[in-house]
């Protein structure tokens, strides 16, 4: 192989790794937005479960007041 064969062999994996890093990249930052999606997903479902609970909490607590009341 001379010089001109390898100079081109070094450019084609050099413009094969410069396709992989871009798509990695696009891949990454999608992968980091979609977290953030699911951090925010899951910060509005724990303040939901948070809710339901305490209003769970609350009705069971006007049930043993009625039941006391009898």
């Amino acid at each position: 192989m001379n010089w001109q064969e390898e100079l081109e062999s070094l450019e084609k994996r050099l413009r094969l790794i410069l396709i992989e890093t871009t798509r990695l990249r696009q891949e990454n930052q999608s992968l980091r937005t979609k977290m953030g999606e699911l951090a925010n997903e899951r910060a509005v479902l724990l303040h939901t479960r948070d809710a339901v609970r305490s209003r769970v909490e609350s009705m069971i607590h006007r049930l043993k007041i009625l039941e006391t009341e009898r």
